[in-house]
Formats: C-alpha cells, structure tokens, sequence
C-alpha cells in the first residue's frame, strides 16, 4: 500500500475499538480496511512496516458475526501504541491491547489470533501520522484465506501441432468477490485473441 490518505465517507469507524476511540475526535486519519474468509484453521501473525520509518501504525482485528457485508462485528485485537516501526501479531506476544504512547510493557506487537474455517475477519489499518505515506504488510502463521481458484479446461486434443489451434474453457472462480480482469500469458510469441472473462473458450494460435 504506496500511499494512504483520509479517513473515507465514515471517519469513525474505529469507535467500538477502545484504544482507537478517544470519544472526542474522529477515531480515523489516514485508514485502509481488509476483509476476508479463512479457509483453513490455525494462527495468524502479521507485520506491518510504515514506508516512512518513524510513521506511527495503528490497527483492530476483528471477526465479523455474519457475511462479509455484515456491520456486526467482534473486537479480537486493538494496538494504539506509539512506539514507532513495525507492528502487528507476532508468536511470544501475549497483550491482546494496547493503549496510546509508549509507556512501559508496550512494545507495538499483539498476540497471535485464531482463525475458524469458514469465518469472516476484518482489518482496519490507520496511519496515525500525518503524511499519506504507505506501509507494507505480510502475513503468517498457519491459516489460509479463501480466494480465487485457477481453472482450466482444456477443449482440444492432448497431442498438439505447430500452428493447431488450441481451445480452453476458463471454470476459474472466486467465493469471496468478483474476478475483474483476467491476464492470459502464454509464453513467448503466443497471441492470446480474448482477455474477457464474459467468454468461456479462449483461443491462441
């Protein structure tokens, strides 16, 4: 995520957060939401690094209580600290909060959080620090996401012939959202004559 800036159409979205919402301002400046279904069981870990060093990063974890459209949510995780660099979930962590500044026993770092099968998460990233800056994220431990699946039939024979023209019938699809675009690349000198992915046979020759 290069740049991040404002807080959206609805700038306090972090209210039911406790370290977030102070009650009197808006609980977001500079915020980036992800949402998503675990496929499979097991423990997640994320580090989220500022583009910019001394930017302070702030995030929620929470499950949704429904579809990924529901509004009705639990909070699983809430960092405020102001300690500066990388944050996130990490193994050995063992707060589940924490609060503003940088008092002693804060360390930007929150427990590690099981996922369910088939449930639903939402995160809510904010950049403190005013600047639009970015951040990067990488996740891990031992859960999966649900997302799109790659698949293809083949519609011509298993034997092919130089300058034979090649059927494939595209079954890809995704639980979670919507495939917008999909990008055929066949190897050097192949040209692809559809990129849509309103039709079902594509052809190279």
């Amino acid at each position: 995520m290069q740049n991040v800036t404002g807080s959206g159409s609805a700038p306090n979205e972090f209210k039911d957060a406790p370290c977030l919402a102070d009650g009197f301002t808006n609980s977001e400046t500079n915020s980036t939401w992800f949402k998503w279904t675990c496929k499979d069981a097991g423990s997640l870990t994320f580090v989220l690094t500022p583009l910019n060093a001394p930017d302070d990063l702030d995030f929620a974890l929470y499950e949704l209580n429904g579809d990924l459209n529901t509004t009705n949510r639990t909070l699983l995780r809430c960092e405020a600290a102001s300690c500066k660099g990388q944050t996130g979930l990490k193994e050995g962590a063992t707060d589940i909060s924490e609060p503003p500044n940088c008092d002693k026993g804060q360390d930007n770092w929150l427990a590690p959080v099981q996922l369910e099968a088939g449930k639903n998460y939402l995160l809510g990233i904010n950049n403190f620090t005013i600047g639009g800056n970015g951040f990067r994220i990488e996740f891990g431990g031992t859960s999966t996401f649900e997302g799109p699946v790659a698949d293809f039939e083949i519609l011509s024979d298993t034997v092919f012939c130089r300058e034979e023209q090649i059927g494939i019938k595209d079954l890809s699809h995704n639980s979670t959202g919507t495939i917008e675009k999909i990008q055929w690349i066949f190897g050097q000198d192949a040209t692809p004559s559809i990129d849509s992915i309103q039709e079902t046979k594509q052809f190279l020759t």
